[in-house]
């Protein structure tokens, strides 16, 4: 299993300030998707971005991170319980959830692992939800900037590629289905950037979908 990566604790107050949070039609989306509203997992939550979203038509949320710092920043609600955990070995319940949500996390995860994991603790028909976006968007002059910062000056890093590995297909290949949101956009008025419009492009270039679902049709013994 792949070595913990922790690469957000060090700017958790950053980070919870100025992430793009995700349009109301991806949530919309997944709860179409999913038969019953008892009990869901966030996995990789951060600062609960999604978990808090969740809250709201689940009765419980369990959302988990390796980051303590994240987490300590995290929106708090009485449906929610955050947990410092792995997200390819928890202390959660066989079959005890009916979503498992991963938003711009993927990459980070051991995807063998994580799908045994997912696998273990998913009701039979649960819903496995993953999306995240590719490269923000802010014109002609800006573009070029950002495409020479991530293909050049980050390539050296190592660090997995969020545009590649962000479909559960990476996880469950035969088993995912598009979903219809296409584009998730946002404006970036406040912090190190000058006010511009950004659009966030799901998926890699070829242009796929900015989520995907899986349905898991039972658990493996």
């Amino acid at each position: 299993m792949k070595s913990v990566n922790d690469q957000f604790s060090e700017q958790a107050e950053t980070y919870q300030k100025y992430r793009p949070h995700y349009p109301p039609a991806l949530y919309r989306a997944l709860l179409e998707r999913v038969s019953q509203r008892r009990c869901c997992w966030d996995c990789g939550t951060g600062n609960g971005q999604v978990a808090s979203v969740l809250a709201q038509h689940f009765e419980r949320v369990y959302a988990t991170d390796i980051s303590t710092q994240q987490l300590q920043r995290a929106v708090a609600h009485e449906r929610i319980e955050y947990r410092v955990e792995r997200a390819e070995r928890t202390r959660f319940k066989d079959e005890q959830f009916d979503l498992i949500t991963v938003g711009q996390a993927l990459h980070w995860f051991d995807f063998e692992a994580f799908g045994r994991e997912v696998e273990r603790v998913a009701q039979p028909r649960a819903i496995l939800g993953v999306w995240g976006y590719q490269l923000l968007r802010g014109g002609p002059d800006l573009d070029p900037l950002i495409d020479h910062f991530y293909r050049r000056s980050s390539a050296p890093t190592g660090l997995p590629n969020a545009a590649t590995s962000t479909r559960p297909t990476a996880v469950f290949p035969s088993r995912a289905r598009p979903c219809p949101v296409q584009r998730i956009c946002t404006s970036v008025s406040s912090g190190p950037w000058r006010p511009w419009k950004a659009t966030f492009v799901p998926g890699p270039a070829s242009g796929n979908t900015a989520a995907s679902t899986t349905t898991i049709p039972s658990r493996i013994c």
